[in-house]
């Protein structure tokens, strides 16, 4: 019995050249193995595991007719598959993917596609006409630049104790927000501050100021006082969200973020 690629299950080879992996629901978990070496591929099926990480680059498997990935734990944007011209399925269904689904239209080829279960959006850009409806139509448009904006401003990026630390949240535009701020700490806790100054305990929420009209640029003294002789040292975040006015202040109802990082030594 031989120990080579073209005996072990779910690998099928021709002419000595692997052509098809179909490795389903058998808990592989991790990222996504390098297939770069096997470029005879036609079909990689690695559905119904625990992978984790990033869709790779399958640009070095030019015959690749069938990609299915679904019911993983993939996360981040699709890449662009212009490099596979053979492709005919993709199926990337139920990961946690996010970002603008790519312009496919480059792959004359592909009829089946797949992309349902994931947090992906509707580039205005691209014309999705020539797709399935069905695959296309159930996600939203991608949000275009927010109406409002937030910047955290800092004097300096470097602060020991008695150091005078002054942050400035600027905001920019037209919206009505509620506006939060939070310091993280190095150990990732974070604290939230409200107006007039008012630190939260470690990981509550508080509105720095509710209802804020935003017309335009203006900007809002956060802090302004030397660092405390006890603060940690490490390195720390000072955050500023501009939340949907009267909205619960989970990412779904945010405007906009921006935080800066600072470290104390």
């Amino acid at each position: 019995m031989t120990n080579t690629p073209c005996s072990w299950d779910g690998v099928t080879c021709e002419n000595g050249g692997v052509t098809k992996i179909s490795i389903v629901a058998n808990q592989l978990n991790g990222a996504i193995l390098d297939f770069n070496a096997l470029p005879y591929l036609q079909e990689l099926d690695l559905s119904y595991n625990q992978l984790t990480g990033a869709i790779p680059d399958f640009s070095a498997l030019p015959l690749l007719q069938g990609l299915e990935l679904s019911y993983n734990q993939l996360k981040g944007a699709i890449l662009d598959f212009n490099a596979l011209p053979y492709l005919q399925e993709l199926d990337l269904s139920y990961n946690q993917l996010t970002g603008a689904i790519p312009d496919f239209s480059a792959l004359p080829l592909l009829q089946n596609l797949y992309l349902w279960g994931n947090q992906l959006c509707k580039d205005t850009n691209i014309n999705y006409s020539s797709w399935q409806e069905e695959q296309i139509d159930i996600f939203p448009n991608c949000p275009v630049n927010p109406a409002a904006t937030v910047e955290m401003q800092l004097n300096q990026n470097r602060y020991t104790t008695s150091n005078p630390v002054r942050l400035d949240m600027q905001v920019n535009g037209q919206a009505m927000a509620d506006l939060y701020v939070a310091i993280v700490f190095p150990d990732g806790n974070l604290m939230t501050i409200a107006y007039p100054l008012a630190f939260s305990q470690f990981n509550a929420i508080q509105i720095y100021l509710p209802t804020i009209e935003i017309t335009g640029q203006k900007t809002y003294s956060i802090l302004d006082f030397p660092l405390p002789a006890d603060i940690a040292t490490g390195g720390y975040y000072a955050c500023g969200v501009l939340v949907l006015a009267g909205k619960y202040h989970g990412e779904d109802n945010w405007i906009d973020k921006h935080c800066v990082g600072f470290e104390v030594y």
